[in-house]
C-alpha cells in the first residue's frame, strides 16, 4: 500500500507541476498577444497621424497663399508700391505663414513619432511575455521532474517486502502545497493541499 500512495502522490505533483506551467505560459502567451494586437494599433495610429498631420500642413500652406495673395492683390490695387515697409510686412507674412506650417509638421512627426516608441515597447513586452512563457513552461517541467526525483528517492527507501503500516504512509509536495496521507484504516485517503 505505501508504494502504491508514493507512486500516486508522486504522479499527482508531477502533474499538477506540468499544468501549473502550462497554465502560467498559456497567460503569458495571451499578454504577449494582446501586447503584439496594441502594437499593430500604435503602428496604425502613427499611420494615420502621419497622413491627417500632413494635410493639415498642406491646407495651413494653402490657406496661408489665398490670404497672402490676398494681401498682395489689397496692396497693388491700393497702388502702394512693395518697397520698403511694405516689402518688410509682406515678408514677415510669408516668414509667418512658414513657420505655421512647420509648427503642423513637428507636432505631426512628435504625435507620430510617440504611437511608434509605443508600438516599439509593446512588441519588446510580448517578446519578454512569450520569454516568460518558455520559462513558465520549462519550470514546471523542471518541477516535475523534481517531484519524480524526490518520489523515486523515497520509493528506494522503503524497505522490500515490508508490510503497509497504517496511518503512518505519505507523500508531502515540496513546493507545491498539496499532500496524501493513509488516514488510519488501510481504506481511506486525505488529500492535502
Amino acid at each position: 500500500m505505501a508504494e502504491i500512495m508514493l507512486i500516486a502522490g508522486t504522479a499527482i505533483q508531477a502533474i499538477g507541476a506540468i499544468q501549473q506551467g502550462n497554465a502560467q505560459a498559456a497567460q503569458y502567451q495571451a499578454q504577449a498577444q494582446g501586447q503584439e494586437y496594441n502594437a499593430r494599433v500604435s503602428r496604425s495610429q502613427a499611420e494615420a497621424a502621419g497622413q491627417q498631420w500632413s494635410a493639415r500642413e498642406d491646407a495651413q500652406r494653402r490657406q496661408a497663399r489665398q490670404i497672402l495673395g490676398k494681401q498682395l492683390a489689397a496692396t497693388a490695387q491700393s497702388g502702394v508700391n512693395l518697397n520698403g515697409s511694405a516689402a518688410d510686412i509682406f515678408r514677415e507674412s510669408l516668414v509667418n505663414a512658414e513657420q505655421d506650417a512647420l509648427n503642423i509638421r513637428y507636432e505631426g512627426e512628435m504625435t507620430r513619432t510617440g504611437l511608434l516608441n509605443q508600438a516599439q515597447l509593446s512588441d519588446y513586452e510580448a517578446s519578454a511575455s512569450r520569454s516568460a512563457a518558455k520559462s513558465a513552461r520549462r519550470s514546471g517541467y523542471m518541477s516535475a521532474a523534481a517531484a519524480i526525483a524526490s518520489g523515486g528517492y523515497a520509493y528506494s527507501k522503503l524497505p522490500a517486502g515490508a508490510p503497509a503500516e497504517s496511518g503512518g504512509v505519505g507523500l508531502k509536495g515540496t513546493g507545491g502545497g498539496f499532500g496524501l496521507k493513509n488516514t488510519g484504516g488501510g481504506s481511506g485517503l486525505k488529500l492535502r493541499y
